[in-house]
């Protein structure tokens, strides 16, 4: 990847959030006192931790050990580098705990039901492609077909017991991640409309990566440089065999037809995606990077300012900058050598806005897949419902972080060239 992402002490900026509530403003103060005191409630400690989890499941239980190294890294980076407030704090230490929770409950699970492992996972649609291009829209009109399974925000969150037909629209869990999506809606209402999220809506299915600490999110939410760094560096096969596997839990009490999944972070693992799901319908959505730079930046100074103080801008353009062209330079390299493929399918931002049932009508054609009946008039009613914009115009500039569209337009060059990507468009 080049140079470390840590952020010059010297050249640090102050980044205020869009809204910032009162009463957050006054949890982060007595947080501070409290910590003043030699106390901290919310100390981000591996055994601690564990020792937490093991106690609230009862379980003992964390399965292969792939997890450890990278949720060390994480760890030290969310102490030595994220600058975290103490509601950041505690949101990072809930993350690491979930993960463990989730992990226990799965191998549990697993160890009494191996017949879970046994559930095929035959030909998932797989949308990849840099974030904030129209891939979340396209992965929507995807869930208006009764064919495909989406992964919902809150079996995501909370993938045991494995979900069942008879009560997925209606388990307790969904209450639970609506109450946490309503508390971030408090802190940062922007953050909703720049990347809407909800129990029952699909999500990023790099979300289960989390279990494994194998996941980019974290990276998009806290600022947690060394941790990127190691995800960037490490061999990612083995997350993505947990992943599946996660899927045939959720997948044993509810079946569809096949998956349909999205998350940019498969730019950088095409080879570990496709050893995983050898027959994968890979859809890669493409737009000019610098509009996807400039937004995906002012939605991660956003997302980083709930939970710290203190966001340099700058340091947080230049990096991102670089990591997405790397995602998109082992996608490039991976799909010369592979060749022409009917495997994969090229979706440009302005031709989904252009006829977004279309579009998915064309991906339908080219991988041969059968949609149900219903699906067009659904996929229609969900356009409707859903305008673009209908959250506000998300404004940003590349200048805010530290950018010059020049500088962005010569590093994603060679990508622009082999996909036709128009730049100076939408």
């Amino acid at each position: 990847m080049g140079e470390p992402m840590v952020a010059p002490e010297s050249n640090s900026l102050r980044f205020e959030a869009p809204h910032r509530p009162a009463f957050v403003r006054i949890l982060n103060e007595v947080g501070r006192r409290i910590e003043a005191l030699g106390l901290n409630p919310f100390e981000i400690d591996e055994s601690r931790i564990t020792a937490a989890v093991e106690k609230q499941t009862g379980l003992h239980d964390f399965g292969e050990d792939l997890y450890r190294q990278p949720m060390r890294v994480l760890i030290d980076s969310f102490n030595s580098e994220a600058r975290l407030n103490p509601l950041g704090r505690y949101f990072a230490r809930g993350f690491v705990l979930a993960a463990l929770r989730n992990r226990l409950q799965l191998q549990d699970w697993w160890t009494r039901h191996p017949e879970i492992l046994d559930q095929p996972v035959v030909r998932p649609i797989v949308v990849i492609g840099l974030p904030r291009t129209g891939s979340t829209l396209l992965q929507n009109l995807l869930a208006q077909d009764l064919h495909n399974r989406s992964l919902l925000g809150w079996e995501a969150s909370f993938p045991t017991p494995p979900p069942e037909r008879e009560t997925y629209l209606t388990d307790p869990r969904i209450r639970r991640v609506e109450m946490v999506s309503k508390v971030v809606d408090y802190l940062s209402p922007a953050a909703r409309g720049l990347h809407p999220v909800g129990a029952t809506m699909p999500t990023e299915c790099v979300t289960l990566f989390a279990n494994s600490f194998g996941n980019m999110d974290i990276s998009g939410i806290n600022w947690v440089p060394s941790y990127l760094d190691n995800w960037l560096a490490s061999d990612l096969t083995p997350h993505y065999r947990y992943f599946k596997k996660q899927l045939q839990l959720l997948q044993w009490q509810n079946p569809r037809e096949r998956w349909s999944l999205k998350t940019p972070a498969h730019l950088f693992a095409l080879d570990s995606l496709l050893e995983v799901f050898p027959d994968a319908c890979v859809v890669q959505t493409h737009r000019d990077p610098s509009r996807v730079i400039g937004s995906f930046c002012s939605l991660a100074a956003t997302l980083y300012a709930i939970g710290s103080d203190e966001v340099d801008v700058d340091a947080l353009g230049r990096a991102w900058c670089e990591v997405w062209a790397v995602g998109l330079d082992r996608t490039m390299a991976f799909r010369r050598k592979a060749g022409e493929s009917d495997q994969f399918l090229d979706v440009h931002y302005r031709d989904l806005l252009a006829d977004p049932v279309g579009t998915v009508h064309r991906i339908y054609d080219h991988f041969g897949l059968e949609m149900a009946k219903t699906a067009d008039t659904h996929m229609r009613a969900f356009m409707v419902k859903n305008p673009q914009h209908k959250k506000g115009v998300h404004r940003y500039t590349l200048e805010q972080f530290g950018l010059a569209a020049a500088d962005v337009e010569r590093r994603y060059a060679e990508y622009c060239r082999e996909y036709g990507v128009a730049t100076g468009s939408g």
